[in-house]
């Protein structure tokens, strides 16, 4: 089963991305996921995904990775339905 990333800023869906690649970065620019938020670092995260386990990694960013409201210390199992909050975007992960 597939993990599907819903992009928010706001109220408002951005886009939805599949996780396809075992390993994805996400952040402001040179990442897999780039995503236009002045409060992302350059290479934010990191999102690795091993017989269906998705985890999240924070790239020792300025402002944090965020799961359901509390920073992550180093990574993360991440579950469906899980709000990754990153800069002033919020993430929805759900498993289709």
């Amino acid at each position: 089963m597939p993990w599907v990333l819903d992009i928010h800023r706001g109220e408002k869906l951005q886009e939805s991305i599949v996780v396809v690649n075992n390993i994805m970065t996400l952040g402001r620019e040179e990442c897999d996921i780039n995503l236009s938020d002045f409060k992302m670092s350059r290479q934010h995260c990191t999102l690795y995904m091993h017989e269906e386990v998705l985890t999240i990694v924070d790239n020792s960013s300025k402002n944090g990775t965020f799961v359901n409201g509390r920073r992550i210390v180093q990574r993360r199992e991440l579950r469906n339905n899980d709000e990754v909050i990153i800069g002033v975007t919020n993430i929805i992960v759900r498993k289709v």
